[in-house]
Formats: C-alpha cells, sequence, structure tokens
C-alpha cells in the first residue's frame, strides 16, 4: 500500500477503534465496584492503549507503523478484557476489531487479531465452566466467532490475490508494450538516418548528372569547332564517364540503402501489430480486474449479511435483558444489584448495535471505493480504446511509407537505366570525337540525345528527392505517435 492509501486507510480504522475502545472502558466502569482490582488493571491496559492510538494517528497516520499499532493496541485491549474480565458481553468487540483489520489488505493483521480473538474467548470459556457457569451461551458465542474469523480471512486471502495477480498481469504487459515502443523509436530513427544518407547520395549523383548535362551542352555546341575544341570535348567527354560512373556507384549505394530502409519498415508493421496484440492484452487484464472488483462486492455483501446476523444477537441481548430487569423487579429489594446489571447489559447490546450499524457505513464506504476503481477501469478501458485507434493510424502510416519506398525503388531503378543509357550515350561520343572529320553530324546528334538524356535524368532526381521527403515526414508522424 502507498502512503495515500494507508493514510485513508487509517482514518477509517482509527474512530473504529476509539469507540470500541471508550465502549469497553465504559463497561468496566460500570462494574468496578464488583471487580476491583481486575478492573483497574483493563482500565489502565485500554488508557495506554488509546493513548498510543492517538500518538501513532497524529504523528504516523499515512505509514503502516501507525496501521500496527492501532491494530496490536486494541488487540491487547481486547484479550486482557476476555482473560481476566469478569464482563461476558464484550466479546461482541471482536467484530468491529476483524472487519477494521481488512481494511489493511494485509494477511498479518487479520490473521493476528482473529488469533487474538479466539485464544482469548477460548481462555474465557474455560474460565467460566471452571467456575461452573451455564456454557451453551460461551459455545454459541465460539461458534460465531469462528464463523467471523474463517470468513474475515477468506476474504482478506482472496482480495489480496486478486490484487496481485491484476498489477502483476498489468506490469507484464506495460512492460511489453514499452519495448515494442522503444522498437519502433529505433525503427522510425533509422528510417530518418537511411533518409539522410540518401538525400547525401541523392545530392552528389544529381550533381553529377547537372555536370553531364553540362559537359553534353557544350559537345552539341562545340562540334563545328576547330580541333582545339575537338581536344576539348574529349578531355570533357573522360570527365563525363568518369562522373557518370560515380554516378552508378552512387545509385549502388541508394539501391541498397532503399531496401534497408524497406525491411525497417516490414519491421516496423510487425512491431505495430505486436503492439496491437499487447493492447488486447492490457484490454482483457483490465476486464479480470473488472471481475475481480465484482467479487469483491459479493464478499463485502457476505459482511454485510454477517452484520445482520450480528444485530440480531445484539436484539436478542437486549431482550434477555429486558426478561432480566423484570424478575429483578419481582425479587424486590433483592433484585436491585441485578437490575442494575441488567440495564449495562442493555446498554451495551444498544452499543453493539450502534457499532454494528457503524461498520455497515464503513462497508458502505467500501462499495462507494470499489465503484470508483470499476469507474477507473472502465476510463483505463476507454484510454485502450483510444491507443488502439492510434496504433491503427500508426500501422497506416508504415503502410504509406511502404508505398513511398516502393515508389522510391522504381524510380532509383529508372535512374540506373537512364545512366546506363549516358554511359552508352558517352561511349559512342568518345568513338566519334575520333572520327570527328567525317562523322561531325553523327557526334552532333549523340550529343543532343546525351543532354535530352541528362535532362531526364534531372527530372527522375526531383522525384526521388520528393519521395524521400515524404518518407522523412512519415517517419517523424511514426516516431510522434510511438512517443
Amino acid at each position: 500500500m502507498t502512503k495515500k492509501q494507508y493514510e485513508r486507510a487509517n482514518k477509517a480504522v482509527f474512530p473504529v477503534t476509539i469507540i470500541g475502545l471508550i465502549m469497553m472502558l465504559m463497561v468496566i466502569i460500570t462494574v468496578i465496584k464488583v471487580s476491583g482490582i481486575v478492573s483497574w488493571i483493563q482500565i489502565a491496559v485500554i488508557l495506554l492503549s488509546l493513548v498510543t492510538n492517538v500518538i501513532f494517528y497524529v504523528t504516523k497516520k499515512d505509514t503502516k507503523t501507525c496501521a500496527t499499532a492501532l491494530m496490536l493496541s486494541v488487540s491487547l485491549s481486547y484479550a486482557v478484557a476476555m482473560c481476566i474480565g469478569v464482563e461476558k458481553i464484550q466479546y461482541i468487540y471482536a467484530f468491529p476489531f476483524l472487519f477494521a483489520s481488512m481494511v489493511y489488505l494485509n494477511k498479518r493483521y487479520v490473521m493476528g487479531g482473529n488469533a487474538v480473538v479466539i485464544i482469548a474467548n477460548v481462555i474465557r470459556t474455560i474460565r467460566a465452566a471452571l467456575a461452573g457457569e451455564e456454557m451453551s451461551e460461551y459455545l454459541i458465542i465460539l461458534v460465531v466467532l469462528f464463523v467471523a474469523a474463517y470468513c474475515s480471512q477468506v476474504i482478506s486471502s482472496l482480495l489480496q490475490k486478486f490484487n496481485e495477480e491484476n498489477m502483476e498481469h498489468i506490469n507484464e504487459a506495460a512492460k511489453e508494450q514499452e519495448n515494442i515502443t522503444k522498437n519502433l523509436i529505433m525503427v522510425a530513427d533509422n528510417i530518418s538516418d537511411h533518409f539522410v544518407k540518401a538525400k547525401d547520395m541523392i545530392d552528389l549523383l544529381e550533381e553529377s548528372i547537372n555536370s553531364n548535362h553540362f559537359a553534353m551542352n557544350n559537345i552539341a555546341e562545340s562540334t563545328e569547332s576547330t580541333a582545339e575544341s575537338i581536344q576539348r570535348q574529349a578531355v570533357m567527354c573522360a570527365e563525363i564517364r568518369d562522373n557518370t560512373d560515380t554516378a552508378e556507384r552512387e545509385t549502388v549505394k541508394m539501391i541498397e540503402a532503399s531496401n534497408v530502409t524497406k525491411e525497417n519498415v516490414s519491421e516496423g508493421t510487425k512491431l505495430v501489430r505486436g503492439l496491437k496484440e499487447q493492447a488486447r492484452n492490457v484490454e482483457e487484464a483490465s476486464k479480470v480486474t473488472v471481475d475481480a472488483t465484482n467479487q469483491l462486492t459479493l464478499k463485502v455483501e457476505e459482511v454485510q449479511n454477517i452484520i445482520g446476523a450480528i444485530l440480531n444477537i445484539s436484539n436478542q441481548t437486549n431482550l434477555l435483558a429486558l426478561n432480566a430487569s423484570i424478575e429483578a423487579a419481582r425479587a424486590g429489594e433483592a433484585g436491585k444489584g441485578f437490575a442494575v446489571v441488567a440495564e449495562e447489559i442493555r446498554k451495551l447490546s444498544e452499543q453493539t448495535k450502534e457499532a454494528s450499524n457503524q461498520i455497515t457505513h464503513i462497508i458502505e464506504q467500501l462499495i462507494d471505493d470499489v465503484k470508483k476503481a470499476t469507474d477507473s477501469i472502465d476510463l483505463s478501458a476507454a484510454s485502450i480504446h483510444k491507443q488502439n485507434e492510434m496504433i491503427d493510424t500508426t500501422k497506416n502510416k508504415f503502410e504509406l511509407i511502404d508505398q513511398e519506398v516502393n515508389e522510391l525503388t522504381k524510380t532509383i531503378y529508372n535512374t540506373e537505366k537512364i545512366i546506363k543509357e549516358i554511359l552508352n550515350s558517352t561511349g559512342v561520343i568518345a568513338d566519334n570525337i575520333t572520327h570527328l572529320s567525317s562523322t561531325s553530324e553523327e557526334v552532333a546528334a549523340s550529343s543532343t540525345e546525351g543532354a535530352k538524356t541528362s535532362k531526364d535524368a534531372v527530372e527522375e532526381m526531383k522525384k526521388v528527392t520528393q519521395v524521400l521527403n515524404s518518407i522523412y515526414l512519415l517517419a517523424k508522424d511514426l516516431k510522434k505517435y510511438a512517443n
């Protein structure tokens, strides 16, 4: 439990323990003249418990230490009252203390409280048997306490088990989802990195093609020049071949980068599918939590039924006290003392009824908290549904990236084909330059074709640049959705 949860739990348990201890104190004070030193011992223990409760609640109400102090103090007071006290009705105070211990969802608190209650009442029953008292009522009390202890133990165990299982499922699903998101971001980063590399390659390729285009124009303009111009064309032709070779190598690299990008896109698509599967698992875990909360509500209703039984016992006790008062009145002067005791028993019965009503109020608050938890789980389910929509959007982005990558690959292959055509045209130009005197028209035609081809290559490079920019923007969108 967190500090906030301990503070809320202690806030609910503290008034129950204080009221219970005060009621025990009032009962002991009414019979102090009868039991003497035994009553003074009980009073001292109860006062010590009251002071301890107040001190720990004021100073450490948001800690487990305060919870432990509250449980130990009331357990000590109850054990002393049952082991050495003479007031049989005090067994009833076990019920608010047992139900209060269930608030912490701690098996040790519940088991410790049950052990104190059962052992103390067994000792009280043995004392009554040794004193020759009627045992039927004591045995009924023991059976009721055993049933209450068993119910509190089972409910606490189930609640704690449900809570641990739900938290385990949610944490595992959250970790899986976090890992997939990290991988998704890594894929987006890889796409961005490859985009930068591909853009650099395209810039270099575009520069080479522009140089080719410029050289082709110079060749076309200088076909009618002198031998010096022919020599200059030969040099430029060699440069064209070198630049075209460079462009071809860069094109090969760009094809490889395109293939890597395509693989990353495929991997990202698989990760998105895995993310959607994990989101489905989280949704199923939320449904399990809802079922567990419904089970909790059913168990709390069972506790309410037990409280009803306690109220019935209180009413029976009140009726017995009334009969005792009538018998005391018939006895006259000799029955006055017994009448006082009967009146106190009736008051204790009323106080028991009031305490049971307070417990019922606490249980109703617990039901309200369960309803709030259910609303919170429904809100989580809505968030998961929204997340599924975002996953679908991410999947669509990946599909768009895949389409753009395919378009990029197609454009690159077209560029490679054009560059090969440039190489072929340049080879023809180089061969014709050596025979320029007899083949000037052929050189001019080849130069014109080379210039046109270079222009087409420039246009294709512009398309490649647009496709890469689209991929980069999609990668940024993907990273944004992943974050």
